[in-house]
């Protein structure tokens, strides 16, 4: 009886190991540190990019007047299209 519950075990701990190891996999195609130079910068470009449109919708160009932007922003920045709409002018 106990020989099998230690192969069991040891089934359940290969399983286990198997499934973390894949998992570690995953992690590393997605980490930054695995992607070449450009790629980590066309990334970090990108994130800029994307927070001035927010800045520039929230405050608007000069700071002082608050405007209301279009819910399409995050759209067009994951296009890669240039921010313009009706609603906020931007």
């Amino acid at each position: 009886m106990s020989i099998q519950v230690e192969g069991d075990s040891l089934a359940i701990l290969k399983a286990d190991l198997k499934s973390q190891r894949k998992q570690v996999r995953n992690l590393k195609k997605k980490s930054l540190w695995s992607r070449s130079l450009e790629e980590v910068m066309e990334k970090l470009v990108d994130i800029v990019h994307y927070l001035i449109l927010e800045i520039h919708c929230a405050f608007g160009s000069n700071g002082t007047s608050r405007r209301r932007c279009c819910s399409n922003t995050s759209i067009n920045w994951r296009r890669k299209q240039p921010h313009s709409c009706s609603q906020c002018g931007a």
